[in-house]
């Protein structure tokens, strides 16, 4: 499957503040009621910022933490 041209961008930007944060240590022990909060402090954060686009992968990455944890679903790094 050919990966669109602004998933590909989107999930770089993703990754990139992925690794600028691997000092924390991963997620893998935080709880999905965790997980949720910050997703939510993220996009709260986002809405708050007048549409500051730096906070988008920051969302996202919480969702893909979230969708991983309910679904079983890829590695907890």
């Amino acid at each position: 499957m050919e990966v669109r041209d602004g998933v590909r961008k989107f999930s770089l930007a993703m990754e990139r503040k992925l690794r600028a944060n691997d000092f924390k240590g991963g997620w893998k022990d935080c709880t999905l009621a965790f997980l949720e909060g910050r997703m939510k402090e993220e996009l709260l954060e986002y809405l708050e910022s007048s549409g500051d686009v730096d906070e988008l992968p920051d969302i996202a990455n919480f969702c893909m933490m979230v969708w991983t944890r309910r679904t079983g679903t890829g590695t907890y790094k």
